[in-house]
Parts: structure tokens; sequence; C-alpha cells
């Protein structure tokens, strides 16, 4: 990782069909994940130069759960197991991590 971070082009339409599609997937997720469990914003990209074309940075964040006394698993549409961690996931995890 260079640390660069690059705009992609996205007008008001864009940012709207961006929005659904998030939450549309989200959702696919088991527990789901509900639009009070997550921020979507769009960052305009700042340049020294006017090029007229506005890019801006998609950023997701995805807020923690309530502490649970065991771990929380979240498996996805396709079947892949995710397990939430502090900070971090760890999956798509195997059979055996799951019974561990």
């Amino acid at each position: 990782d260079n640390g660069l971070v690059r705009g992609v082009k996205c007008d008001h339409r864009e940012e709207d069909r961006i929005r659904l599609l998030t939450d549309s997937l989200l959702k696919t997720f088991k527990p789901q994940v509900f639009p009070a469990a997550y921020t979507l914003s769009f960052v305009p990209v700042i340049k020294a130069e006017d090029t007229g074309i506005f890019l801006k940075v998609i950023r997701l964040s995805v807020h923690p759960p309530k502490p649970h006394a065991e771990p929380l698993l979240y498996e996805t549409d396709q079947g892949e197991v995710y397990l939430r961690r502090d900070g971090s996931i760890q999956g798509p995890l195997s059979g055996s991590a799951i019974q561990e």
C-alpha cells in the first residue's frame, strides 16, 4: 500500500445508485446489517487544477456491534462466513475454524 487514494467519477445519480446497491448488498448478510449500522459517504477529491471532472472517494464505515459474550459471525449471500474482531474481520472461515 503506497497510501495513494484515487477518486471515482461520481455524480448525484451515481451516488444514489451506489447507496441502493450498498443497502441491498448489506441486507444479504446474516445477521443482516441494517442502515443504522453503517455510514456511506462520498468525499470530494480536491485537486490543484480544475479539470471539470468531479471525483469522489467512496467511504463505507461499518459501526461495531454492541459487545457480545460470543464472537459475532456474518454470512454473505455466497455462503462465506466471517468473524468480526476489534477493528478487523477474519475470513472467509473454514468449517473447522468456525467450530473453534
